[in-house]
């Protein structure tokens, strides 16, 4: 006679067949997503209580939100979670604003204001057809009144910007410099020309106060040490700074350096938000261990970082 398996296993078989139809659910999703784009440019997906609409050739952000219902959901929560414990929730104790440099369709932007309490937003996001995606995700979740939509690439200039665009990832729109042929992976993506700006400048035009910002999020693909370069304001106060970390596309771009030399001057330490705690404490790293981090990414893997000012 066969002995009843343990609690144990049982739970274990239990998890194990959850996870499997999880999977099988997921891969559905996709295989539908797939199937959509021959039917609509365009679909509605509901998650975490908030609606976008979505591009079906988009396999970098639109897949990802129509598959799983959400996109990245965890780096802006984590964020939050370490600031709170170490300098006080980032949107709490007034009108506090989140400022989201490479909006894209709005994920993290819209996330600020429906899951983390902020009081309202400026999206920066230079591509067009991106930016009228965002602006139906705002008017389908209500947050049009709260969020302020700017279309325009943020860099260390405001200038006209040539722009690559991805015909299949969406979030993977890059800034192309004079100097460089392409910092994409295909020299023959189509180029756009796009308003450049700082956000120096934005400040000193009252767009927004600085005073005011409660995070920062900036994912420009490779971009972001222009972007701070132009921020020299944003980078001498204490206002905390969520940023990709990819180090080739940064090397594409021509910034690895010049991020790293920004970072060792302005921030003294960061945290690594796939990896924020340690032993129930929040796991500092000082910036000078860039290199280090570097190191332990795949090839073309990226990390995402909060950057605690000094």
């Amino acid at each position: 006679m066969r002995s009843r398996p343990r609690a144990a296993n049982v739970l274990a078989i239990a998890r194990a067949t959850a996870a499997g139809g999880e999977r099988r659910r997921h891969a559905l999703r996709a295989l539908q997503f797939r199937l959509l784009r021959h039917m609509t440019p365009v679909v509605a997906v509901d998650g975490d209580g908030v609606r976008y609409f979505v591009s079906t050739r988009d396999n970098g952000v639109g897949m990802p939100l129509y598959v799983y219902g959400a996109f990245e959901p965890g780096e802006l929560w984590t964020a939050v979670c370490v600031l709170e414990r170490s300098s006080g929730h980032p949107f709490v104790g007034g009108d506090r604003l989140f400022v989201d440099v490479g909006a894209n369709i709005g994920t993290a932007t819209i996330q600020a204001i429906a899951h983390h309490r902020a009081y309202d937003a400026i999206a920066y996001e230079p591509d067009a057809f991106n930016v009228e995606l965002l602006q139906h995700n705002l008017v389908t979740n209500g947050l049009t009144e709260r969020v302020k939509v700017v279309r325009a690439a943020v860099s260390d200039e405001c200038r006209a910007l040539a722009l690559e665009l991805s015909d299949d990832n969406f979030g993977d729109h890059r800034v192309k410099l004079e100097s460089r042929t392409s910092v994409g992976p295909d020299p023959t993506r189509r180029v756009t020309t796009v308003p450049g700006i700082t956000l120096d400048s934005q400040i000193e035009a009252g767009v927004f106060e600085l005073d005011r910002i409660g995070l920062v999020s900036i994912d420009t693909q490779g971009h972001e040490a222009q972007v701070l370069a132009g921020a020299t304001r944003l980078c001498e106060s204490d206002v905390p700074v969520m940023l990709e970390y990819w180090p080739y596309g940064l090397r594409a771009a021509g910034g690895s350096g010049q991020l790293r030399d920004i970072l060792a001057r302005c921030y003294g330490r960061y945290v690594d938000l796939a990896a924020a705690f340690s032993g129930g404490r929040v796991a500092y790293r000082p910036t000078d261990e860039l290199a280090a981090l570097e190191d332990d990414l795949p090839q073309f893997g990226w990390a995402n970082l909060l950057l605690c000012p000094r």
